[in-house]
C-alpha cells in the first residue's frame, strides 16, 4: 500500500523529531553536569520527560500542519508557527509539572521547576518550530516529487498516444495505395485466365502473393531499409511487367553503400504507380521506369523515380493524390527535414525525394 506525501513526511519527520529531542535532553543533562560537577536522577528524569513530551508535542504539531499542507505558504506558515509556539509552551509546562509533582516528592530538586519552565520555553518553542518547519519542507518536497512523477507519466502516455495515432495515420496513408493496385492486378489476372493464358495468370498470382506478404509484414510506423524497399518494388514491377510486356522497361539503381539506409516502407510505391499508370499506360511504345538511390551533396539520401512517358502525371488528379500521400507521410515521419519535388520533364516525369540520413 503506497503512502501519501503527508504520511511519508510524517513518518520521516517523527524519526527526526526523536533525534532532535533526544539531543536536546542529552544537552540539558550535560549542562547540568557542567554546572554542578555531578548529575543525579532528578535532572535525568526531567530531561528525559522533556524529550518524550517534545516528541509527543511534535506529533500533535505534525497533525495540525498536515491539515494546512495544501494551503499557500502565506496562509500555511503563520498557522504552523503559532501552533509550534503553543506546543512549545505545552511541553515546557508539562515538563515543569512532571518535575514538581512527580519527581520532587521523591527526590528534592533545585531550582524551582516553574521558574525553569519559563526559562526553557524559548528553547522548547524553537525546537517545535524546527520540527514543524522540517515536516512542512518534507511534505512539500514529497508532493512536488509526486507531481513531477505524475507529469512525466502523463507526458509519456500522451507521447505514446501520439505515436500510436501517427502510426495509425501512416498505416491508413499506406493502405490508401493498395486498392487501386489490387484492382488492376486482379483484372489483369482475370483477363489472362479468360484468354487461356493460365501460366501467365499463375505467375502474376505468385508475384501478387509475394508482394502482399511483404505489405502485410511491413509496419508503417517502423523504418525499413532501402534494400528491402527495392526488393518489394522489384516484386511489384514484376507483376506490372506481365501486364505491359515489352512496353515496360525497368532500371533499378541502388549502390551497395546505400542499401542499409533507413526509409519508411512503401514510400516509393505511389511514385512508381504514377509512373506505371501515367507513363507506361498511355504509351504505345516502350517506356523506361528508373528508380535510383543517390547520396546528395549535403549527405542526405536522394531517391529518384522517373519515366520516359509523355509527362501526363503532372496534370492527373489521382497522381496528385499519390504525391500528397507521400508528402503527408514525410511530414509525419520527418517533419520539415524531408521534401518531395515532382516535375514534368521534356521526356517524361520525375519525382525526387530528399530524406535526412546520418549514415557514413
Amino acid at each position: 500500500m503506497s503512502l501519501t506525501p503527508v504520511s511519508r513526511a510524517a513518518r520521516a519527520a517523527t524519526v527526526y523529531a526523536v533525534i532532535i529531542w533526544a539531543a536536546a535532553a542529552l544537552f540539558l543533562m550535560i549542562g547540568h553536569y557542567a554546572d554542578n560537577g555531578k548529575i543525579g536522577w532528578p535532572p535525568i528524569l526531567v530531561a528525559l520527560s522533556g524529550g518524550v513530551l517534545g516528541v509527543l508535542g511534535s506529533v500533535v504539531l505534525f497533525t495540525v500542519a498536515a491539515g494546512h499542507s495544501r494551503h499557500p505558504a502565506a496562509r500555511r506558515l503563520p498557522v504552523v508557527l503559532v501552533a509550534a509556539l503553543i506546543v512549545g509552551a505545552g511541553v515546557s509546562i508539562s515538563d515543569a509539572a512532571f518535575g514538581t509533582y512527580v519527581v520532587a516528592p521523591l527526590v528534592p530538586m533545585q531550582p524551582n521547576m516553574w521558574l525553569w519552565a519559563i526559562g526553557s520555553y524559548p528553547i522548547m518553542a524553537s525546537l517545535c518550530v524546527a520540527c514543524a518547519t522540517l515536516f512542512d519542507v518534507l511534505v512539500q518536497q514529497d508532493r512536488l516529487t509526486a507531481q513531477e512523477r505524475e507529469t512525466a507519466e502523463a507526458r509519456l502516455k500522451a507521447s505514446d498516444a501520439l505515436a500510436a495515432a501517427e502510426r495509425a495515420r501512416l498505416q491508413a496513408l499506406r493502405w490508401q495505395l493498395n486498392p487501386h493496385f489490387l484492382f488492376n492486378t486482379l483484372n489483369a489476372i482475370s483477363v489472362n485466365v479468360m484468354a487461356g493464358r493460365g501460366s501467365i495468370a499463375e505467375r502474376m498470382l505468385e508475384k501478387l502473393a509475394d508482394f502482399l506478404r511483404a505489405s502485410l509484414d511491413a509496419d508503417a510506423g517502423e523504418l525499413s531499409t532501402l534494400e528491402a524497399e527495392f526488393e518489394i518494388l522489384e516484386a511489384y514491377l514484376d507483376i506490372e511487367a506481365v501486364r505491359f510486356g515489352d512496353r515496360l522497361q525497368v532500371e533499378l539503381v541502388c549502390p551497395a553503400s546505400l542499401r542499409a539506409a533507413p526509409i519508411p516502407g512503401f514510400l516509393l510505391q505511389p511514385l512508381v504507380e504514377n509512373a506505371i499508370k501515367y507513363g507506361v499506360g498511355p504509351s504505345a511504345g516502350p517506356v523506361t521506369v528508373r528508380i535510383e538511390a543517390q547520396r546528395a551533396g549535403d549527405g542526405d539520401l536522394r531517391l529518384i523515380v522517373s519515366d520516359t512517358g509523355d509527362g501526363s502525371a503532372a496534370s492527373a488528379p489521382s497522381a496528385g493524390v499519390g504525391l500528397a500521400n507521400v508528402r503527408q507521410r514525410l511530414a509525419l515521419q520527418y517533419g520539415a527535414r524531408a521534401r518531395l519535388e515532382a516535375t514534368a520533364t521534356s521526356g517524361g516525369f520525375r519525382a525526387e525525394l530528399h530524406l535526412p540520413w546520418d549514415g557514413q
